[in-house]
């Protein structure tokens, strides 16, 4: 995970490979959300380390997590 958080990827070709695959879980973040990816796929807010250590370090976590692609890494390569 830490990786893909560092790389800003998600997936092998981007964040819909999770919905392919039928990825579903359940994170307490505020409330509870059903993530449709996972954390590691979230953009960060710019300037923040290599490992995010709080949520306030997510553009909108929340909105991530739920499926909403501007909130998203969609970088098609990582290496």
């Amino acid at each position: 995970m830490f990786l893909s958080v560092q790389e800003e990827c998600c997936g092998a070709y981007n964040y819909t490979d999770y919905a392919a695959i039928g990825y579903s879980q359940t994170i307490e973040v505020v409330t509870s959300i059903d993530a449709k990816v996972p954390v590691s796929c979230c953009k960060k807010v710019a300037g923040t380390g290599d490992v995010p250590s709080s949520t306030t370090e997510f553009q909108n976590l929340e909105q991530c997590l739920t499926g909403n692609a501007a909130f998203i890494n969609d970088q098609v390569v990582c290496d």
